[in-house]
């Protein structure tokens, strides 16, 4: 019954043979489980005619009860994991909703969860979110759109593009899009997208194998975190900009700086991979962290000898 409850909500309408044939039960123990429904309260409308079937008054509100507070608590993290992204009324508006269905009283995530999804990425929140929005607007009015992209090798192409789809992977924000530069489609990191622009064209969706396809929440400001300047040598430059985002790389003076506030887990090691490409400007306190691990390895390897 909850499942027909669902169906109904989703769709508005449905007979009752759409219902049997979904739920491979007869016809008659579909209407009886309608009856059931409507002996519980649940305002169930019924449409005569060629057309009719069944459905739920508009202004039919879920309780609580229909949601498990595991359920519940699986839709808010997601909610709450897309806030780095979105930001918008809707995304709060739907977030007060879950919480106002909790058995219990829950002011901060954080606090009371055990996985914390945060998809936007380190660095300039805004920027990216600006960039994110232009394309997700580009897929909803199916516009083109020209973008600045710069690869792995750091060269930089303007493109014109179809934005299909937004695809979350592996902690990496990408854009599916036909790219009419190369005449296909292509997976673009939306991190290495420098400009984007709207433009006043629009195009008809391809239909696409499906088989084929590539398929803010704020950190807290108490701790666990650190402003960072970095220089950084060209030949890493493609792969910091991945890492922290376009808008958060800059040429200045000749020199090739990195600005970003970074949790400070596992920052040194980070940093340690790049060699004697990347170094720390700022803070001093992580030069000391980098140089007493250098110090530590050098002893390390020297005693072994």
């Amino acid at each position: 019954m909850f499942g027909i409850l669902i169906t109904l909500l989703n769709k508005g309408r449905v007979t009752i043979k759409e219902l049997s044939l979904k739920y491979e039960l007869s016809r008659r123990t579909i209407s009886r489980y309608i009856e059931a429904m409507c002996m519980a309260h649940i305002p169930i409308i019924t449409y005569q005619g060629r057309g009719g079937g069944v459905g739920i008054a508009d202004n039919f509100l879920l309780d609580r009860v229909y949601l498990t507070e595991e359920e519940r608590k699986r839709l808010l993290l997601c909610v709450t994991g897309m806030e780095g992204i979105y930001d918008d009324e809707v995304s709060g508006a739907l977030k007060d909703k879950l919480l106002h269905l909790s058995s219990g009283d829950y002011p901060n995530v954080l606090a009371t969860d055990t996985v914390l999804v945060d998809s936007g990425p380190w660095g300039d929140v805004k920027a990216y979110r600006d960039k994110f929005r232009t394309l997700q607007l580009a897929i909803n009015e199916r516009r083109e759109a020209e973008i600045v992209y710069h690869d792995r090798d750091g060269r930089e192409t303007v493109r014109v593009v179809q934005a299909y789809t937004l695809v979350f992977k592996t902690g990496l924000w990408y854009v599916y899009c036909y790219c009419k530069l190369r005449r296909q489609f292509r997976l673009f990191k939306i991190g290495r997208v420098a400009k984007i622009k709207l433009l006043d064209s629009v195009f008809e969706r391809q239909p696409l194998d499906v088989d084929k396809l590539p398929y803010k929440l704020n950190w807290f400001e108490a701790g666990g975190s650190v402003n960072v300047t970095l220089e950084v040598a060209p030949s890493v430059k493609s792969e910091i900009e991945e890492w922290l985002s376009f808008e958060n790389v800059k040429k200045m003076k000749g020199k090739v700086y990195a600005f970003a506030r970074l949790p400070e887990e596992g920052l040194v090691q980070k940093l340690l991979s790049y060699g004697n490409k990347v170094k720390v400007i700022e803070p001093q306190s992580l030069q000391q962290k980098l140089l007493g691990t250098i110090e530590g390895i050098k002893e390390m390897y020297e005693g072994k000898n």
